[in-house]
């Protein structure tokens, strides 16, 4: 196991900020902090003067992400492809538990219509998605792999070559609002969002239903701002992991750490080009 050693130049420090912020929500935010203390503890335990506690920046996370004292974070894999790399190092991700495996480090998000609405076959996932040719659809944000250019790309792999107005809705769960109030015909929303919703806000999801999926995407990077402490936080993790409760890790879905290279996340580049055909894809 890697030691950086009291010696570290970064060891000494006690500015250091790290944070969760993909998927926190209030009803998981002690599991976070449960998982964060053990990470922290053992980054301590190397001599790396770790936060006791997550930050939640109230800072537009753009800012936070490019924060010179960042210790370790989670970002989106698109953006962090794009133009984060500059300011990041990539740590890994995590396998999740989720209802299909992908592959540890990998997953699809889910496209999903309302339950109710006439487009959907019989057996949803068979519907042909050309029929919601020119439909509204929500996208969370315009810089999302799962939620923005998964969809875009999903749509075009599919036939369907124009949409209606695009909402951008600022969260998946405001997707899935907006959609079971009548205002979305279509979404694609992160497979981890949607199964941790269905475990801790089930009504979230209701009235919605899955009719297809997206293409394999890498889950969401942990990053870390500082270059030199990459090594020795990847050795951290997996020790981390098997002293927190296994109820902490079954809340948060998350099975093992996964060292992924950056060479996982360069293919959302293109990807990102190509969906940028349909949805308002951002450029930095």
């Amino acid at each position: 196991m890697t030691d950086v050693g009291e010696n570290h130049p970064a060891a000494s420090a006690s500015i250091f900020l790290a944070s969760l912020p993909m998927f926190d929500f209030d009803e998981l935010q002690p599991a976070h902090d449960a998982l964060w203390s053990a990470v922290a503890d053992e980054l301590r335990r190397l001599g790396i003067d770790a936060p006791c506690t997550l930050t939640r920046p109230e800072v537009p996370l753009s800012s936070h992400w490019r924060h010179p004292d960042l210790l370790f974070s989670q970002t989106c894999g698109f953006p962090y492809a794009a133009y984060y790399r500059p300011h990041l190092s990539l740590i890994g991700t995590f396998h999740y538990a989720l209802p299909v495996d992908d592959g540890p480090g990998f997953y699809r998000s889910l496209l999903v219509a309302r339950s109710a609405d006439r487009r959907i076959a019989a057996d949803p996932t068979a519907t042909d998605l050309r029929s919601f040719s020119g439909a509204t659809v929500a996208i969370n944000n315009t810089d999302s792999l799962s939620g923005c250019v998964s969809l875009g790309v999903t749509l075009l792999d599919c036939g369907v070559d124009q949409v209606g107005d695009v909402i951008v809705t600022g969260a998946h769960a405001d997707s899935l609002a907006e959609m079971q109030a009548g205002r979305v015909d279509l979404a694609i929303i992160d497979a981890l969002t949607f199964a941790l919703l269905s475990d801790v806000r089930p009504a979230a999801v209701e009235g919605v239903t899955v009719i297809g999926r997206g293409p394999q995407i890498p889950c969401t990077p942990l990053v870390t701002g500082q270059a030199d402490l990459v090594e020795p936080i990847r050795a951290a993790l997996p020790v981390a992991l098997a002293r927190v409760a296994p109820s902490v890790l079954e809340a948060l879905r998350i099975r093992a750490f996964v060292e992924h290279s950056d060479e996982d996340y360069t293919p959302t580049i293109p990807m990102g080009e190509r969906a940028s055909e349909l949805m308002p894809v951002a450029e930095e």
